[in-house]
C-alpha cells in the first residue's frame, strides 16, 4: 500500500508516495506525531478537524496563512 505521511505537530504533509517500508528524516532535536494516510484518501474538513475516509486525522488542524 502507498501512504502520505502527515506531521500532526506541524500541521504539514511530510511525504508522499512512501511505500509499507518508507523512511521519513526529522532535524536533530526534530518532533512529530505521524499518521499514515492512504494515497487517494478522501479527506474532509470540519471546523478544527481534519478527517479521512471518515476517520479523524487531526483534532487541532490550524489554517495556514
Amino acid at each position: 500500500m502507498i501512504y502520505i505521511i502527515y506531521n500532526t505537530v506541524s500541521g504539514s504533509f511530510i511525504a508522499k508516495n512512501i511505500s509499507d517500508s518508507g523512511e521519513i528524516k526529522l532535524p536533530p532535536g526534530g518532533s512529530a506525531v505521524v499518521v499514515c494516510i492512504p494515497s487517494g484518501g478522501k479527506m474532509s474538513y470540519e471546523k478544527n478537524k481534519m478527517w479521512v475516509n471518515g476517520v479523524a486525522v487531526d483534532y487541532m488542524r490550524q489554517e495556514k496563512k
